[in-house]
């Protein structure tokens, strides 16, 4: 399920890192991917998701955005 307020929070938090608009927007989108794909909050479960891609070359941009999500998460809490 996509929680549209975390996402919101994200991209505000990836601006104040001093991201670029078009990365934000990436990020952003890969993680809308796995929000609607798999549990985001279990390390695990996007794992298992993004092996079942076809190779590393689809699996590495997932792998960016999801690291800086779990950086935000931290910083979050």
């Amino acid at each position: 399920m996509i929680d549209n307020n975390v996402l919101a929070e994200f991209r505000k938090w990836l601006k104040k890192k001093g991201y670029s608009e078009s990365v934000i927007t990436a990020y952003s989108y890969y993680i809308k991917i796995l929000m609607k794909s798999c549990n985001i909050y279990d390390e695990e479960s996007v794992k298992e998701f993004l092996w079942k891609k076809p190779n590393y070359k689809v699996r590495n941009p997932y792998t960016k955005a999801y690291n800086r999500f779990k950086e935000f998460l931290r910083d979050r809490s």
